[in-house]
């Protein structure tokens, strides 16, 4: 955009330049028809008054109009809405992008540290399984590795349901099984 300036910048100094050259002719021109005594002096005060009135005439033809001004003003305006209208998108999505990617790191924290509750709960589950089974055992203290008296009653529960014509998925999630 600044080769329109640079033109414009030109345009404004030859429109000032040929208003200034007119009006500075005008008077020599007079000056020339009044201390001028010969057809000759007479001829060349026309000339300059002709000369002018010419470049008046013409500094003025160039001078912008008001509708030209409004017109180059209100492109310039578009033009700016539009790039501020191209930044404030890319603003957005950016923000966008970096909430979306905060929220999904989140999201999967959130997923992992449940993940890690439920394994808790399991464990927590089987220990208080071998606690209670232990004693039924005859207080022998085996109870064999950490998941084995989970699974044994899961089983004898999945069992019982079948016994009692309750179906097994119902029973299983009364007791914490999985399906």
């Amino acid at each position: 955009m600044p080769a329109p300036k640079t033109q414009d910048a030109r345009r404004g100094q030859l429109v000032h330049g040929l208003l200034w050259a007119g009006v500075a002719l005008a008077p020599i021109a007079l000056l020339v028809l009044l201390f001028g005594s010969s057809t000759g002096a007479l001829r060349v005060a026309v000339i300059l008054a002709t000369l002018t009135v010419a470049l008046i005439a013409v500094s003025i033809a160039l001078r912008p109009s008001v509708e030209m001004l409004r017109v180059d003003i209100e492109q310039r305006v578009l033009d700016e809405v539009d790039h501020i209208r191209a930044r404030a998108r890319d603003d957005v999505s950016t923000a966008s992008r970096n909430t979306h990617r905060a929220l999904t790191q989140q999201i999967r924290e959130l997923g992992e540290t449940m993940e890690d509750m439920r394994n808790q709960l399991i464990e927590l589950q089987a220990a208080q399984l071998l606690a209670e089974q232990s004693p039924a055992i005859g207080g022998s203290g085996q109870g064999g590795p950490l998941g084995v008296g989970l699974v044994t009653e899961a089983q004898n529960q999945d069992k019982h349901c079948d016994d009692t014509g309750t179906s097994r998925g119902a029973c299983a999630g009364e007791y914490g099984g999985h399906g």
